[in-house]
């Protein structure tokens, strides 16, 4: 079999750091055989001789296909068919994807059980079309079951772009690599709410699962950004970059969560100076655009970020959309205080509808109330996430925007006519942009290789959108550009 240039360039990273019992799982399935090996001109000698040496010991099985105990019974396959199930089933003798401590990967603990193996959902086209459109959402065990049982390959991913062999080599050993890295949680508690005065607030908004802590990760790893890694959310930032290092993202942040992150972009002798803003998806969907009082104000609505949006700084709000879900599921902790005064916690399964929540986020902007707070808004922006399921360059962004169109139409208008009625998004009339967002190229389990591209197309939006002020002199010296 031939390999890519990108694919040999991609398994020479790997095998000269392998272990040798992970080296045999790419050679029992036949992703590295002498042919491959020939091709792989920057291996080691040592490795060279090393893999050679495990190829030819498992040569009789994967190149005949066979044992040779079975070749003299062909005429013989119907009994053997009411054994296959009971003999088969453990299949003992296939190797297994292991972590660097000899375990399967996501091996569950003792006493806790092994999520469900889902099965494959049809034939391998459709298995595949499926991974194209939602990769992200397969978990590692689900990747190697289908790898384990079928109907996939290692080289059907490598073909389809799905896969490298250094991005399966990352997803095996996620659990240990995420273990390495610093508690998230533990990190987010160290970070003040706090936005620096003279400074853009930038926001984040969106329902969860949407995205947004790709926007603030790319945008830490954007090198046309500084990142102030001290004050305020400068531990959680750093949490962030070093996931984004490891390409890997984190999950679902705590459902009261804001962190601000201070940062500046230099613009010849001037910079810009900013404060990023992400709060959970979930404040946002349940507090501040579906808050059961009924609230219009923001600044009534009494949770951090409203609060922050309060601020006297000048403001730019992108409007986080998922092209990909019409609505999203997670587990929301809510709290009751019965007769006598105890609080219990519950934990309650939640669905949000994405195109609902947007409206009404319009149409809580939109009420007379919250007029003092657009004044300090300068653009809003829809950034559409997970752009790289949509396709390449020009195909992308026809797809996002017909994708946006067809799913909310019916904010356009309204956003619009907020826009021009309070001097947002002058320079285009009050039509708001729309942006594309990846982290880079992922592949299937949500293991990514980062590019920062489209955050750098972000980063100039957000210069372009705000002031400047000159260097060495913090919070004055404030100008319009042109």
């Amino acid at each position: 079999m031939l390999l890519t240039p990108k694919q040999i360039e991609d398994l020479n990273k790997v095998v000269n750091r392998l272990p040798l019992d992970r080296l045999k799982r790419y050679a029992s399935d036949g992703t590295i055989t002498r042919e491959v090996l020939a091709q792989l001109s920057n291996i080691s000698p040592e490795r060279h001789s090393q893999l050679l040496a495990v190829i030819e010991a498992i040569k009789p099985e994967t190149e005949t296909g066979q044992p040779e105990t079975e070749q003299p019974k062909p005429e013989q396959p119907k009994p053997e068919q009411p054994e296959q199930p009971k003999a088969e089933q453990p299949k003992t003798e296939q190797p297994k994807p292991t972590s660097p401590s000899g375990q399967p990967p996501h091996t569950p603990a003792p006493g806790q059980s092994r999520p469900p193996f889902r099965h494959a959902s049809g034939t391998l086209e459709q298995e595949l079309a499926k991974m194209h459109e939602e990769g992200y959402n397969y978990s590692a065990e689900q990747v190697f079951q289908l790898l384990e049982h079928g109907p996939l390959t290692r080289q059907n991913l490598f073909d389809e772009g799905l896969a490298t062999p250094e991005s399966l080599e990352i997803l095996s050993e996620r659990d240990d690599i995420i273990g390495s890295l610093p508690d998230i949680n533990a990190e987010i508690s160290k970070c003040r709410r706090e936005c620096a005065a003279d400074h853009t607030d930038v926001f984040l908004l969106g329902i969860p699962s949407t995205g947004k802590t790709s926007i603030l990760m790319g945008l830490i790893g954007s090198p046309h950004i500084n990142i102030n890694t001290v004050r305020a959310g400068g531990p959680y930032s750093c949490v962030l970059e070093q996931y984004l290092d490891a390409g890997l993202t984190i999950g679902q942040t705590p459902k009261d969560f804001v962190a601000t992150i201070e940062a500046e972009i230099p613009d010849g002798k001037e910079r810009h100076l900013l404060n990023l803003v992400e709060m959970a998806g979930e404040d946002f969907a349940f507090k501040i655009a579906d808050n059961e009082q009924n609230i219009v104000s923001l600044e009534d609505i009494g949770t951090g970020a409203t609060q922050l949006l309060s601020n006297s700084n000048r403001k730019v709000l992108f409007i986080i959309v998922d092209p990909t879900a019409r609505r999203v599921a997670f587990n929301h902790l809510t709290q009751e205080t019965d007769a006598e005064g105890n609080i219990r916690t519950y934990l309650v399964r939640r669905n949000v509808n994405q195109k609902i929540i947007l409206k009404r986020l319009v149409d809580l902007l939109s009420q007379p109330e919250n007029k003092r707070i657009l004044r300090n808004v300068d653009n809003i922006s829809i950034v559409i996430t997970k752009a790289d399921v949509l396709g390449q360059g020009q195909q992308r962004e026809d797809m996002a925007y017909q994708r946006f169109m067809d799913q909310h139409q019916n904010i356009i208008r309204p956003l619009i006519e907020l826009c021009r009625a309070n001097g947002i998004n002058r320079r285009t009339d009050g039509q708001p942009m729309l942006y594309t967002f990846s982290l880079g190229r992922f592949y299937v389990g949500g293991v990514y290789q980062y590019d920062p591209t489209d955050a750098n197309k972000l980063v100039e939006v957000l210069r372009q959108s705000t002031s400047a002020s000159r260097k060495g002199m913090f919070g004055s010296g404030f100008k319009a550009i042109d």
